[in-house]
């Protein structure tokens, strides 16, 4: 079982992961409640041309209605997923910034897709070795466009 330590409004929680067939449901609930607003943002980007004055408002409004609701559900859906954050809710939202809730939402997202371990099971699998955070490039061009590596 994996677990994250988070802090929200001075005070450390731990939040474990939920067993399968619970995590299951929660992102079952995450789907659900997420697809409004990622019909939003479809429909903002649908055929967008921004030729008129009703365009901009059109877009303005699709994007406004986002910016309003995608925070208060996302902090809605780490409660769902923390009983023990859900205990003390009123303290929380009481304390905590909303930055704080979101990185906790996302401590939560890594809990609940867990795919970051399936790659690093899949390497060692396949007997490759990842280094922890790995440059993107050790090259730089030289002058002639050749590449030189950095020792």
């Amino acid at each position: 079982m994996n677990k994250r330590t988070i802090t929200l409004g001075e005070k450390t929680y731990l939040i474990t992961e939920l067993p399968a067939r619970q995590q299951a449901a929660w992102r079952r609930e995450l789907e659900a409640k997420l697809n409004p607003v990622l019909n939003i943002i479809e429909q903002a980007g649908a055929g967008l041309e921004l030729r008129s004055n009703d365009d901009i408002f059109r877009l303005a409004n699709s994007v406004g209605r986002l910016l309003v609701s995608a925070p208060d559900l996302l902090i809605g859906l780490l409660f769902t997923y923390a009983p023990n954050l859900k205990a003390e809710e009123e303290t929380i939202l009481d304390t905590a910034y909303d930055s704080e809730l979101i990185a906790a939402f996302s401590a939560v997202l890594a809990l609940a897709y867990p795919f970051g371990s399936v790659v690093k099971l899949v390497s060692l699998a396949n007997g490759l070795t990842m280094p922890p955070s790995a440059p993107t490039s050790t090259n730089s061009p030289s002058p002639n466009g050749a590449l030189l590596a950095k020792s």
